[in-house]
């Protein structure tokens, strides 16, 4: 039974299969054999997940990061500098009057206040300028540097940053703006109630006041603005377009 068993996996596993099913099949095996019985699946298995991909995180970004610790190793003092660059420039533009939040050193991000009242107008008005923005909404900007973002590019962001913030104190535009908080979704199901739920694809302005079937993302930056099994409230009908999925009123 021993011998058959090993010709028969033999059989199975060197006929390069596309699917292998295999029930109990370290039964009759010697130790030897079981040794090599799950090394060859391990190694099979990890070639077939090669096969798949995902956007996050990705090969490319997994692969990306190694580079960036190889990097840091090596060129740490050269973050620490860069750093310290952008700590000049967030105390410049706190004098300046703007409302610099977040502690992340290489990340600079402008929320609505005194200097601009609409994140959204403040960003084009950059772009503009020949400055692009990583990130903006109608209540922040964001900017990322880098070791390889120069002296004269900071100073280039200080510049204009300011001009924009005289320009609007000067204008009056400054802070006019009073931005509403979102209010937080109510819940009704479970994530896996609501997916497994029967459902219906409809217009967002006719889905407001119903329960989401899939979790609805803002692009960018693709963070779930509401989860499947919350109502979808009106406020999101500022930043959803087109048809979401929801569960169907005959369930209620």
């Amino acid at each position: 039974d021993r011998d058959k068993i090993k010709v028969l996996l033999a059989q199975a596993l060197f006929g390069q299969p596309e699917i292998i099913l295999l029930d109990e099949p370290t039964n009759h095996l010697d130790i030897q054999a079981i040794a090599w019985l799950e090394d060859f699946l391990m190694d099979y298995v990890g070639r077939a997940m090669a096969l798949f991909a995902t956007t996050s995180p990705s090969y490319l970004i997994l692969q990306s990061l190694d580079l960036c610790n190889a990097y840091l190793a090596e060129h740490g003092a050269d973050f620490e500098q860069a750093a310290k660059r952008a700590d000049r420039l967030r105390a410049s533009l706190t004098e300046a009057g703007y409302n610099v939040i977040g502690d992340e050193r290489l990340k600079l991000t402008l929320a609505s206040g005194f200097a601009f009242s609409d994140g959204t107008k403040l960003a084009e008005q950059m772009k503009a300028a020949g400055i692009v923005p990583e990130y903006y909404d109608k209540s922040h900007v964001v900017m990322m540097f880098s070791p390889m973002t120069r002296e004269e590019e900071y100073d280039r962001v200080l510049r204009e940053l300011q001009r924009l913030a005289d320009e609007s104190i000067k204008t009056g535009s400054a802070g006019s703006e009073n931005h509403k908080r979102i209010p937080a979704p109510v819940r009704k199901m479970t994530p896996a109630q609501a997916i497994l739920a029967e459902s219906e694809y409809v217009d967002a302005r006719d889905a407001v006041g119903r329960i989401l079937a899939e979790t609805v993302v803002s692009m960018p930056p693709c963070v779930p603005v509401y989860m499947c099994g919350e109502v979808l409230g009106e406020d999101a009908l500022s930043y959803i377009k087109g048809t979401v999925r929801v569960i169907k009123e005959t369930l209620f």
